[in-house]
Formats: structure tokens, sequence, C-alpha cells
């Protein structure tokens, strides 16, 4: 893979968080390369927990089979997150560290090399005035809201969406939870869809609002993200 021919450097930190959570709606794999003398040793990890307040990330083995190569990498590795529409390779020269469970914690670095490619763009709602929303319900199948939250739009993709609501509303969004969801923008779904919330975060930036991820439960058509596309 030639590096300088297919990616590009970015400097931009919104940018490198956002294809950071990308990769982590996806459930992508991380591949960790290590030269060993003349050979190149590749564990595959994922990524376990993205801490926005302490600009880090956590890795974890991929699976069973990738435990105890996962046992012998090296913190200052090249780290590759290969998502589904933006991949990232980046040298890790920070300060990383094992944790307590044994996963890895890196800080997300200033600098990546960025390679992009969608068939189908993410749509961005968060710089819209006035801003857009989506009507949402916490429980999944459980009907334990009786009316919608109405929650401000970060952005959407066909595997997931982003969004933000105000702290106090926080205790009703856990992560792995089910929620349903009745309408994205002006589409109104014929019947609620389910998505599962794979992160959640406060950040300093937010204004006293609180930050979730979805990952959907079935993906979006192309036809929906085109209609989501003419209101963005």
């Amino acid at each position: 893979m030639n590096l300088d021919n297919q990616y590009r450097t970015t400097i931009l930190k919104k940018e490198i968080v956002d294809a950071i959570v990308d990769i982590h709606i996806e459930t992508s794999s991380v591949l960790i390369w290590q030269n060993q003398k003349e050979n190149r040793v590749i564990t595959k990890v994922k990524i376990e927990n993205i801490d926005f307040i302490n600009n880090s990330i956590t890795l974890s083995p991929f699976s069973n089979k990738d435990i105890e190569n996962f046992k012998i990498i090296k913190l200052n590795s090249t780290i590759y997150l290969k998502g589904k529409t933006k991949s990232i390779v980046f040298k890790n020269t920070a300060v990383a560290k094992k944790n307590k469970l044994g996963n890895i914690d890196i800080q997300i670095p200033e600098t990546v090399k960025m390679f992009e490619n969608r068939s189908v763009p993410r749509m961005i709602f968060s710089f819209h005035n006035p801003k857009k929303t989506a009507e949402i319900f916490p429980g999944g199948n459980s009907d334990i809201s009786v009316k919608p939250f109405s929650v401000e739009l970060n952005d959407v993709s066909n595997s997931g969406m982003g969004f933000l609501l105000e702290k106090k509303h926080s205790r009703f969004f856990i992560e792995k939870d089910q929620i349903k969801i009745a309408k994205i923008a002006h589409y109104q779904f014929p019947k609620p869809i389910l998505g599962k919330i794979i992160f959640t975060s406060t950040t300093p930036d937010s204004f006293g609002q609180f930050r979730v991820g979805l990952l959907f439960n079935e993906k979006l058509s192309n036809e929906i993200l085109n209609i989501l596309k003419l209101t963005a």
C-alpha cells in the first residue's frame, strides 16, 4: 500500500475523531503492524471504547485467536484503523499503556494519514440553522416513554447516526441499550426502526449537551439517505 498516493495528511481534530467514531460504529477491525526482524506481524484488534474527555481510544483483541499476539504488542507500533468508508494510519508515538483489563489505551493523535471512499456520504446536520432534529424513544421494544424525545442531529449514515440531547436526559441512554427511531429530519418512518447505543459522551465543547452514537439494527437504504440529503 502506497500511503503517499492513497492517503492524505490531516490535522483537523473533528475530522479525525469523526472518522474514529465511524469505524467504531461499523465495528470494523483495527490492524496493528509490528516489524519483528525481517517480518511484519499484524495483529487484528477492535475499538473497545472512545474516551473524549481524555482524548484516547481503548483497543482489545478482535477475537479469541488474536489474544496471544495482542499480549506482546509493542505500544509504539503502526496503527491502521480500516473502516468500510474511511481508514486512518498513524505511528503511535504518544504514551500508551495497558489498562486493568489488559486492553490498550492510546492517545488520539494530532496528525494522521486518512483515506476516504464513500459511495453514499454521511450527512452532517450539526452546522445547520435551524438545527435538524430526530424523534426517538428510549427503551427499544419496551415502551417506557409515552412521548418521543426530540434530539439534535449531528450526523447520519446508512449504518448509524449521532445526536445531542440535554444532559438531564442522559440517564435514559446507556451504552448497549436499544432505542426506537421514529423520525430523522423530515423523514417519518412508516414503523419506528431500532438502533443500539454504541457510545455516549460528554465533551467540554458540547454546551451542556450529551452526545450519543447509534448503530442501526438494519442499514438505511440509499433511497432514504437521498431523501435525508435533500433535507440536509
